[in-house]
């Protein structure tokens, strides 16, 4: 697999576990768990004093189902989504509230060098149920959503952002022609 670039750099997150380095590793845990593990630690207390709060942290639709080749940030943002179901069985007592948003196929920001290819767009477009890429909007709705009171009696709960591509990832398996739909 060939490397995408991050920042100008080696996208650290393309490693099997072998190939990711020491350092590789604990700079994508760092980033993509400890991160929100020093930002909740300081913001709970600040919930707990004011009584109570929402908590929404962000981990991805490869934190649910994994994916080759990426092996640190999956352990990274699969981490997101179990510790955000922590803090709502640890904090929900102070009515604290703890959901994550998990997004799929989003065409903004990091993506932009991966959606630059008209045929890599087209195909992974293909590949959503709703049939398009996710866009920073639909992410930015739900975490309104569930930060909202709306969403009260949420909690503990990964929302996959994903136009259904977590959910339908088997029907893009090759099937056995005995276990293929009728024409």
């Amino acid at each position: 697999m060939k490397a995408l670039s991050w920042h100008g750099k080696k996208d650290i997150r393309c490693d099997t576990v072998p190939e990711t380095t020491v350092e590789e590793w604990r700079r994508v845990i760092d980033v993509d768990l400890n991160g929100v593990f020093y930002l909740c630690r300081a913001a709970i207390p600040v919930f707990e004093a004011a009584g109570g709060g929402a908590i929404v942290t962000v981990s991805s639709a490869i934190g649910t189902v994994g994916e080759t080749r990426r092996s640190a940030y999956c352990a990274a943002k699969a981490g997101v989504e179990n510790l955000t179901r922590a803090m709502a069985l640890d904090h929900g007592a102070a009515g604290i509230r703890a959901n994550c948003v998990a997004p799929g196929l989003i065409d903004a920001g990091m993506s932009d060098a991966i959606y630059a290819d008209p045929e890599v767009r087209r195909l992974r477009s293909g590949r959503v149920p709703l049939g398009r890429l996710g866009t920073a909007q639909d992410v930015a709705e739900t975490v309104l959503f569930l930060g909202s009171e709306k969403a009260a009696y949420i909690t503990g709960q990964t929302l996959a952002v994903d136009g259904g591509i977590t959910r339908g990832a088997l029907n893009a398996m090759p099937r056995a022609r005995s276990d293929a739909p009728a024409d």
